[in-house]
């Protein structure tokens, strides 16, 4: 009787184990960039956190780390930045907006790579069409 007993309850904890088993998330992240500070340039002054979850190239989740990397997948990798500080992605402060609409509708005489006119004869080509 003694045996039946811690048999049944043997098997009884051994089944629970599946429902404490970690699951994975609905959505897993491709990348998760974490171990430094991420600056997110929101509102007027920077703000900080500690993670950064990335899915098809667009920003799934940031936060504390513990929370982003609740959606780590088997496929997801794990950047660390390894103390270096991640920004965002920045435009040319120089460029001439203004004159792009000009530049569109005149003879394109850069050089490669933004057009075509590598040498004299290309030019005058350029310029007769």
């Amino acid at each position: 009787m003694k045996n039946r007993f811690l048999i049944i309850a043997v098997i009884t904890i051994l089944g629970c184990g599946d429902s404490v088993k970690k699951q994975a998330p609905e959505i897993a992240a491709d990348v998760i960039y974490h171990n430094r500070d991420i600056v997110t340039m929101e509102g007027d002054t920077a703000q900080y956190v500690e993670a950064l979850a990335v899915k098809d190239g667009l920003i799934l989740k940031l936060g504390a780390k513990n929370e982003v990397l609740t959606l780590k997948g088997d496929s997801t990798k794990l950047v660390d930045l390894e103390g270096k500080s991640m920004l965002p992605g920045f435009i040319d402060g120089h460029a001439h907006f203004a004159n792009f609409a000009g530049q569109a509708i005149e003879a394109q005489l850069l050089p490669p790579p933004d057009a075509g006119a590598k040498d004299i004869p290309t030019i005058i080509e350029i310029l007769r069409e």
